[in-house]
């Protein structure tokens, strides 16, 4: 009997699209809402693991890791289903969900000072 409150079950009605959340990464416009969004999906599937490295691939059962791969895949495709194709097709290479959610993070959740001391100015003038 399969054990459903584990991260590696994955419930007959989870496919590629069922996780996917309905604004698309664009860039670092909209990164960090998207990373909200995507948590939220991830942990009400309890596989929110895969993506901040909770959940490791087992190395000695088997049948674990061929779970752990199955579920890995599912949220990597997750993933790539909630980004606009310019962002996915940076990312189509990376096939662990760990390393694409941290490549992510590094791509996009950069502050830009240059952008933000516009930003600043600009509602300086506005007073």
């Amino acid at each position: 009997m399969a054990d459903m409150l584990s991260p590696l079950y994955l419930h007959p009605s989870d496919g590629p699209h069922t996780g996917v959340i309905s604004e698309k990464l664009n860039g670092p416009s909209n990164y960090k809402a998207w990373k909200m969004d995507m948590e939220l999906t991830l942990a009400s599937k309890r596989k929110l693991g895969f993506v901040t490295g909770l959940v490791q691939r087992d190395k000695t059962n088997i049948e674990k890791q061929d779970q752990w791969d199955t579920c890995n895949s599912m949220v990597v495709a997750w993933m790539t289903g909630s980004m606009a194709p310019h962002v996915k097709d940076t990312e189509w290479y990376v096939r662990n969900a760990k390393e694409m959610w941290d490549q992510l993070q590094r791509r996009y959740d950069l502050t830009n000072e240059t952008r933000k001391y516009k930003l600043c100015r600009s509602l300086y003038k506005l007073k």
